[in-house]
């Protein structure tokens, strides 16, 4: 099932007349698509004078997970080593020049992180896979976009995946003089904001602290500060934000 790639979101298109000589239904109506983002389609049908439902009345229909014709698979699975692994496979490698994966993080706004080329007509395998790596924690959202050598793209149903996240950190030692080190247990690259407050919830100190998977030490030196309890905030990349006292006892 093709539609055109110019229609825009409520953008509706008449495709069926129902005629009026259906003796058993007496329908007189239309029915129209939609498609909302490509990947979803809107079927809207309007009867009138139908046994069943009012004179007039229109009802809108879902329907998800088209898949494109030339696509005979499309899915995303989670490796032991935390990689999305994108597998696909196509009816003929003829109607394609290449492939591009893409990701997100909301299922709205989509970023290419990958280009494969076609394998050609000849091919004897029309399979593909590739690892995304590091996939962030969190739901992961894939799809494929197929572009054909006119230019002409078609994208594959959106596949979803989740990564749970396995990070901890601790602060040592505690109660401290001043001198302290926070301890991250990370599971992925990124850059972790740590902040401490005073219990009025004031930020009297703040730093930005890139990770490696694995163990990280970061020291913090506040011998200024007086005697008195603190919160130590550690905001991970995905906006997790966790809270931990800190004591420094001079």
């Amino acid at each position: 099932m093709h539609f055109p790639t110019e229609w825009g979101n409520g953008q509706w298109a008449t495709i069926l007349t129902i005629p009026n000589n259906m003796a058993s239904t007496r329908a007189l109506g239309t029915f129209s698509v939609c498609p909302t983002n490509l990947q979803e389609l809107n079927i809207n049908y309007n009867l009138v004078d139908y046994p069943v439902a009012a004179a007039g009345n229109a009802t809108s229909v879902r329907i998800g997970s088209l898949m494109p014709d030339g696509l005979r698979l499309f899915d995303v699975t989670l490796r032991a080593t935390n990689q999305a692994n994108l597998e696909w496979q196509v009816v003929s490698d003829k109607n394609f020049v290449r492939y591009q994966l893409e990701h997100s993080l909301d299922g709205n706004v989509f970023t290419r992180f990958a280009e494969v080329p076609a394998k050609g007509a000849g091919a004897a395998d029309s399979r593909y896979e590739y690892q995304h790596d590091p996939m962030p924690s969190g739901t992961n959202y894939y799809r494929l976009n197929m572009i054909a050598a006119n230019g002409r793209t078609e994208y594959s149903p959106v596949r979803i995946i989740q990564l749970e996240r396995h990070n901890d950190w601790s602060v040592t030692p505690n109660p401290s003089k001043g001198d302290f080190a926070l301890l991250l247990e990370a599971d992925q690259p990124e850059e972790v904001q740590m902040s401490v407050l005073d219990t009025s919830g004031k930020t009297i100190y703040q730093d930005f602290v890139t990770v490696q998977p694995g163990h990280n030490r970061h020291t913090v030196r506040l011998n200024d500060l007086p005697s008195a309890m603190y919160q130590v905030s550690v905001r991970w990349s995905d906006g997790t934000t966790e809270t931990k006292n800190l004591v420094i006892n001079r």
